[in-house]
């Protein structure tokens, strides 16, 4: 039943504020990995504020601004449209996946871009990429990773915290915890 419901919401969205942000401009209802499609949409922002002609530490606050902003925006968002289509996380609602891919690349962009071993291993002689794709693929590998798994009890606040603020929670765990797999991986690499 809840799967009928589901798929009479993705048909039905209005074109609200809330349902645009929530669904982070329509690209939650694409049938296809909703979540990864989300955080892959946070790119043009980062690529926005990496390419400003500013010191990196000033970069970094724009990013923690961003997730800020957007956490607080999606909550209102989310809390929204949890009431008015009555569902708790829908799975068009990826507006959680962004501020996550935001948070963990706030927090982790610069360590692997300051790591040789790691931009080494990703960049290929055939397409080489700039470290700033790089950071952007590493960090939404293990976003992505740590959000769908959710280890370290970030089940529990998915399962448990059902509300607005629980379905962002989740994933600004998720970055949390990505953040210091990458802080580790990149200290011993």
């Amino acid at each position: 039943m809840l799967n009928e419901t589901a798929k009479r919401i993705i048909k039905k969205l209005d074109i609200t504020w809330y349902t645009l942000i929530s669904t982070w401009f329509y690209i939650g209802r694409i049938p296809f990995a909703p979540g990864t499609l989300g955080s892959i949409a946070t790119y043009p922002l980062y690529l926005c504020i990496a390419k400003l002609n500013i010191i990196p530490q000033h970069k970094i606050f724009c990013l923690y601004f961003l997730a800020a902003f957007f956490t607080i925006i999606g909550y209102i968002a989310v809390r929204k449209f949890q009431i008015v289509y009555k569902v708790k996380d829908h799975k068009s609602i990826v507006i959680d996946e962004v501020v996550g891919q935001l948070l963990i690349l706030a927090i982790s962009a610069k360590w692997i871009m300051s790591n040789s071993t790691i931009i080494n291993l990703v960049n290929t002689s055939i397409y080489p990429l700039s470290n700033t794709n790089i950071s952007f693929l590493i960090s939404l590998a293990v976003f992505r990773f740590f959000d769908i798994k959710k280890p370290l009890y970030i089940w529990y606040i998915d399962k448990k915290i059902t509300n607005a603020f629980g379905v962002i929670l989740d994933d600004i765990m998720a970055a949390v915890w990505g953040s210091a797999f990458l802080y580790i991986l990149c200290r011993f690499l």
